[in-house]
């Protein structure tokens, strides 16, 4: 992803680097410029749209099947686009990390794993959600996780060829939860506050 963009925070989440943007969404879903309405990231570049999930476009990787809210063509790579909007909540810049969905992450790093391999291009995924984008960096340890258990995927769900980002994602999702987590100072304290607590009613 280029560096000219201006991102407002970011994270590391569950073995992601996310960097996240704030708009407000009103003023991205009143314009009739796909790439302002729904990566306002983007100031003076506009990616290419290539397709949209009314095209019906299927991409494949392997066992793995998806179609994308958006895919374009940014430079020499792609970008693959999911848009969750969580019911119009918004996001907050403090806490962000624990609004966003690691369903929603994963299904979004599923998406560009199976637009890469069509476009044999590099691939970024980019979350959409009602007032935040966000950029989804995952490290190899995590895309080689999800590449090994795609398989365990269609297993799981009964699918006769292939499983699809979504399914993914939920099979994925709690062995990423436990496995990939990552422990921040905040997190610790607020761990040895509720330690404390627990002790303190226990010698009640």
């Amino acid at each position: 992803m280029s560096n000219d963009l201006q991102w407002h925070d970011e994270a590391v989440v569950y073995g992601i680097k996310v960097q996240a943007f704030f708009f407000d969404p009103r003023t991205a879903e009143s314009s009739d410029d796909f790439v302002a309405r729904n990566l306002p990231v983007f100031k003076i570049a506009r990616p290419q749209l290539v397709a949209t999930e009314a095209d019906r476009k299927n991409f494949t990787f392997g066992d793995l099947i998806g179609q994308p809210d958006a895919v374009l063509v940014f430079g020499n790579g792609m970008l693959s686009l999911e848009y969750k909007s969580q019911g119009g909540r918004n996001h907050d810049r403090d806490r962000w990390q624990r609004q966003v969905k690691l369903s929603a992450l994963l299904q979004c790093i599923g998406g560009a794993m199976v637009v890469a391999e069509a476009y044999s291009k590099p691939t970024a995924a980019l979350l959409r959600c009602h007032n935040a984008l966000y950029h989804l960096n995952p490290s190899q340890e995590l895309l080689d996780f999800l590449a090994a258990n795609i398989s365990g995927a269609r297993d799981y769900w009964n699918e006769p060829r292939r499983a699809n980002i979504t399914q993914l994602a939920e099979y994925c999702e709690p062995r990423v939860r436990r496995d990939f987590q990552v422990v921040t100072a905040s997190d610790e304290v607020r761990s040895d506050e509720g330690r404390r607590r627990h002790e303190q009613l226990l010698r009640a």
